[in-house]
């Protein structure tokens, strides 16, 4: 079983995913990180040879599909894409054994987190003008009002406002009971393994 986290860019996927695995003793996955491994190039890349969003779409589903082939069997928590809740991927989705949660926070806390990267997916450091600020927030609300309608389709919703990434982490295993919907799942761990 796996649980799929979803949520706008700059939510904290990442973050609190890589720590709800860690504290559950389960694998994480990044989709946009096998997406680039997959095709072999950065997903900017990719999104330049594609025509329009549907296109874009279509082969990021067809990594996740093979990401799930691989997995098979193992628990994991998987990072998706904003758009992983919408088209074809909502369908890979769908088929998946597992839950779907969709986390939330301020478009403000959002702008404190936002990381730039070139081409190639390499980090770059921008500092922000007051006037930037302005506009960043503005298309975040954008994207936090555009994704509510595919984000309704999840089984469970958390607002991390104001949460640590450690805080959210245990938040979202409380709410969505991850854990327990494990147990049948998991094999069983030496007694020296700490998650």
């Amino acid at each position: 079983m796996h649980l799929f986290l979803n949520g706008i860019g700059c939510v904290g996927k990442s973050t609190i995913g890589l720590l709800v695995a860690q504290k559950l003793g389960i694998e994480f996955h990044s989709v946009d990180y096998h997406v680039e491994k997959f095709y072999g190039k950065s997903i900017e890349r990719i999104q330049n040879e594609c025509i329009g969003n549907s296109s874009y779409n279509y082969r990021y589903s067809e990594a996740l599909l093979d990401l799930l082939k691989n997995l098979s069997d193992t628990p994991s928590v998987i990072e998706l894409p904003p758009n992983g809740l919408r088209y074809k991927c909502w369908r890979v989705v769908k088929k998946a054994s597992g839950i779907t949660v969709v986390i939330h926070d301020t478009a403000e806390n959002i702008l404190k987190r936002i990381v730039f990267y070139d081409i190639d997916t390499k980090p770059m450091e921008k500092i922000l003008t007051e006037r930037e600020k302005v506009l960043y927030l503005k298309d975040i609300r954008k994207d936090i009002t555009f994704y509510k309608t595919s984000q309704s389709r999840a089984d469970f919703q958390v607002d991390i406002s104001g949460l640590t990434p450690d805080s959210a982490a245990d938040k979202v295993i409380s709410t969505t009971g991850f854990t327990g919907r494990l147990c049948s799942d998991l094999v069983p761990r030496s007694k020296t393994e700490v998650p």
